[in-house]
């Protein structure tokens, strides 16, 4: 009875659409946000929330126009989300490509987002679970390295920077520089009155990324800091 009333089509139905919608996405969002994430909580809420309402617009079209495909609208946001996807990938110095997690994530928020507004609730929170598990434990367990993982950290400074300040709290938490590039240290000579680089850390997997973060962040002159993954 329950699952014929979140099948119909009426104003609560897209209400409690829309609401899912919004707290898968959130619940994704979260996480990223919490691991320094340029996309995080608000960008992957909208992302989801958007194509629910594009799989809901088709929906309505469909049921009380008779028009076209239903699957027609959905199937732009799919190559669409593309865009914003590649806009968080980056070639880092060393030849590494970053930001495919951030991407693929993006992109699986509009397919939640599209399964929500067609009614298949299931298919989404099972999805949603396993994203949130692949995010949080998958990375972690399984990592290249036994006890240390590598993290591309985006920062901008200013002339007050201080080197010597983050030479010495990388020393005192154990936190090595990969620089397997020249010019990733290079960047990191202060020339003007604003500057910004990413550099490649190998920092224990006991390491909380929003700890790594709030330590960089405590440095004099660094403005802004977030992971690329």
């Amino acid at each position: 009875m329950f699952e014929q009333f979140l099948q119909q089509f009426d104003i609560l139905s897209i209400f409690i659409r829309l609401t899912m919608s919004m707290i898968f996405g959130a619940s994704i969002g979260f996480d990223r946000s919490k691991k320094g994430s340029p996309a995080g909580l608000k960008t992957h809420s909208l992302v989801c929330i958007g194509s629910t309402l594009v799989m809901l617009t088709s929906e309505y079209c469909f049921v009380n126009y008779g028009l076209g495909d239903i699957t027609r609208l959905p199937a732009q946001v799919i190559s669409g989300i593309g865009f914003l996807g590649a806009g968080m990938i980056l070639v880092t110095g060393n030849d590494r490509i970053k930001g495919l997690t951030s991407a693929a994530s993006i992109w699986f928020s509009a397919c939640i987002g599209l399964a929500v507004g067609i009614g298949f609730y299931f298919g989404a929170f099972v999805a949603t679970i396993l994203e949130l598990f692949v995010l949080k434990l998958l990375s972690k367990h399984f990592s290249t390295q036994a006890n240390q993982v590598t993290i591309d950290l985006y920062i901008e400074y200013t002339s007050s920077f201080d080197l010597s300040s983050m030479i010495l709290l990388m020393k005192n938490h154990k936190i090595e520089l990969v620089n397997e590039d020249n010019h990733l240290l290079k960047n990191l000579n202060v020339k003007e009155n604003s500057h910004s680089t990413i550099i490649s850390l190998q920092i224990s997997n006991t390491m909380d990324e929003s700890e790594l973060i709030s330590l960089f962040q405590s440095i004099q002159g660094i403005n802004c800091v977030y992971t690329i993954n």
